[in-house]
């Protein structure tokens, strides 16, 4: 059985993206990786690229109260702008304000965005006119912050993207490496197409492309494939900064050891490096309030399947609407399908 090709279904791209949020063409991973197999040169890695930036442009950093943007903060140079996004009464347990807040370091500035429903349902449809394919669930956040950067005249924007499939993040993938174990892995955190289409296109190829003997090389699968790919970039460029993503920069040069460290061991063990004697701030990736916004959401499209919603969250409710947007969009813009049909890997 090969594994190296998409099926030819007119649904293949949009079955690709609710298994692995990803949409074709997948490029070939960038190889101007620069090797690590220490917390200290990691740190040396990221205080020598934040001081270069500090002489190509005004420095911006989506940052939030997890650990990932945190450790960035710590290397901003002076003038430069910090956002962190806010979602108002009601949704307090969703703020990092506060928690961001304690990692803004002298001579940067800290800004608070306030956003509601009805912004980030006007960012989603302005990001999938711009980008001609559907978002990611937190796309629109990365829009609404870059929006504001550049009337700041932020030119380079840093985010905490690439921690996770370069420093033995997402754990839970590693768990079970057997195809069935990672499968299952990733149905659950996403959404498995023939739960929501009608005449889904198969995509167990993708996964089939990094297994062998029922062992799935997890960590090449997140590497190229990942769980979001370069959206983030693709969202800041479509807005007109440069985004600058440090930790996906780096590969670690050593086996991961998960099961004895721990998923992000390296990257913990350079938290307590840049922060001595703190604990990182435990919290969900960029948490959004899908789960108010997304209530009663059915998509309206003839290709959508509706007896199953009840089973997703807020957030991959979300991710079916961005969907249904894009294709709508696409329809009435005339767009073409994009090309590819293989791994680039």
């Amino acid at each position: 059985m090969s594994y190296s090709y998409a099926s030819a279904s007119p649904l293949r791209n949009e079955s690709l993206y609710l298994m692995y949020r990803r949409f074709f063409p997948i490029p070939a991973p960038s190889q101007k990786l620069t090797p690590v197999s220490t917390a200290q040169e990691m740190h040396d890695y990221i205080a020598q690229r934040m001081g270069a930036l500090a002489t190509q442009g005004k420095i911006g950093i989506m940052l939030s109260g997890g650990m990932d943007s945190v450790m960035l903060a710590k290397f901003l140079p002076e003038g430069s702008i910090a956002y962190t996004l806010d979602y108002g009464e009601g949704q307090e347990q969703h703020s990092e304000f506060a928690e961001a807040a304690k990692a803004i370091p002298p001579g940067v500035t800290h800004k608070k965005l306030s956003v509601t429903r009805e912004a980030y349902a006007e960012m989603a449809r302005e990001l999938t006119l711009l980008k001609r394919e559907p978002l990611v669930p937190h796309d629109p956040a990365f829009g609404i912050g870059a929006r504001v950067a550049r009337e700041d005249g932020i030119t380079h924007m840093v985010y905490g993207g690439g921690a996770d499939p370069r420093f033995a993040g997402f754990a839970h993938f590693y768990k079970d490496p057997s195809y069935e174990g990672v499968r299952k892995a990733i149905i659950k955190q996403f959404v498995a197409p023939w739960h929501v289409l009608k005449s889904p296109a198969p995509v167990d190829w993708v996964l089939g492309h990094f297994t062998v003997g029922n062992r799935v090389d997890v960590r090449g699968f997140l590497n190229i494939v990942g769980t979001e790919g370069q959206a983030v970039s693709d969202t800041l460029r479509a807005c007109g900064l440069t985004p600058v993503a440090p930790l996906a920069e780096m590969v670690w040069t050593h086996e991961f050891d998960i099961a004895g460290r721990g998923g992000k061991y390296p990257l913990r063990d350079l938290f307590k490096l840049i922060y001595p004697g703190k604990s990182p701030n435990k919290k969900a990736p960029l948490p959004v309030p899908y789960g108010a916004w997304m209530k009663g959401y059915v998509p309206a499209r003839p290709e959508f399947r509706t007896d199953r919603l009840h089973w997703f969250g807020g957030k991959n409710l979300y991710q079916i609407y961005a969907l249904e947007l894009y294709m709508d969009l696409r329809d009435a813009h005339g767009w073409e399908t994009p090309p590819g049909d293989r791994l680039m890997a």
